[in-house]
């Protein structure tokens, strides 16, 4: 799932206002609340993104790039299910 999704995501005072805006939100509705925020976010960074297609923007989500094509590509982190936690794959011990 998205990075947003995730428990214990780094946007815990983002999702803490979420969720005292709109109590009973929809996990569908988060998902749309989080690319909103994500194509917000990724205003300022359009013109660079089309210039250098190496820049990458965290957002949401997960990590944003422009293809050649002009078009916003994402990519999901890797993680793992273990008794029921969430493990990413980048934190592996």
């Amino acid at each position: 799932d998205m990075p947003w999704m995730m428990p214990d995501n780094q946007w815990q005072a983002l999702q803490s206002q979420s969720e005292a805006l709109w109590p009973h939100r929809s996990t569908q509705l988060n998902r749309l609340f989080a690319f909103g925020v994500d194509a917000y976010n990724l205003l300022p960074s359009l013109h660079t993104m089309g210039l250098l297609p190496q820049v990458e923007v965290a957002g949401l989500t997960g990590s944003l790039s422009m293809n050649d094509d002009h078009q916003i590509e994402r990519r999901l982190p890797q993680a793992k299910i273990d008794n029921e936690r969430v493990i990413p794959l980048s934190n592996k011990k």
